[in-house]
């Protein structure tokens, strides 16, 4: 029964674990055909394949909120939120965002630079704002907050000179992840259906089970398990 377990957790990992990085061709005619669909509308935007890999490097690397949100998604629907990236062009002293402001679902939430640079000034009192980050390198991330927990705008984010940012929406980000969530959820609920120790689980059993999982990558030739490990 132990083993059979171990081999389903290895078909749940082989059909889970996303390459390492992305090609520019998951940006093409693959891409847009399972990009994320928004109100019954498909949401893509075209961009090079330089565009496509920069977006894909910044949100690979992003600090916490956003890093860990997005660390499990497969190669599909991480290619769903960089689908829906637009282009803006900021004029110099021109704000990407303002402090304070609430943002709706389908409005520019996300925002990675491609070129240009920008500072973040946050207020202090008696009408003084205070320099508190500067955006200056391609793929530098700000606006996570107002995507993953719907908070106000924290700081006015404006542009030094004039930039070039691409954008995401919240309902693009969240959607990405509950489609990829569920298509997870019916996948192992399905391969613990098949392993016969776990069959007299229930629905809500299995459901516990399926929340207490956790998916890791692993390249080739790494050793997984080791005989005799107690486990």
């Amino acid at each position: 029964a132990r083993e059979e377990f171990r081999q389903a957790s290895q078909l749940v990992q082989r059909k889970s674990t996303r390459r390492t990085a992305i090609s520019a061709e998951a940006f093409g005619p693959w891409a847009r055909r399972h990009s994320t669909v928004v109100g019954g509308t498909q949401i893509v935007h075209e961009k090079s394949a330089r565009t496509s890999k920069l977006l894909e490097r910044a949100l690979r690397s992003a600090a916490p909120p956003l890093g860990p949100y997005l660390e499990d998604l497969d190669d599909e629907h991480f290619a769903r939120i960089v689908d829906g990236f637009a282009p803006r062009e900021i004029q110099r002293g021109s704000a990407a965002t303002r402090e304070g402001e609430l943002v709706g679902d389908m409005q520019p939430g996300l925002f990675v630079l491609e070129a240009g640079s920008l500072s973040a000034w946050k207020k202090c009192g008696h009408g003084e704002e205070q320099l508190v980050m500067k955006y200056t390198r391609p793929g530098d991330v700000f606006g996570e907050l107002a995507v993953l927990h719907q908070a106000p705008r924290q700081a006015t984010v404006e542009a030094v000179e004039d930039s070039t940012v691409w954008h995401v929406s919240r309902a693009v980000v969240v959607e990405a992840k509950k489609s990829y969530q569920e298509s997870k959820r019916k996948l192992y609920d399905s391969l613990l259906r098949s392993v016969e120790l776990l069959s007299p689980l229930n629905n809500e059993q299995r459901a516990q089970v399926i929340d207490g999982l956790r998916s890791e990558h692993v390249r080739k030739g790494d050793t997984v398990i080791v005989q005799g490990d107690e486990g």
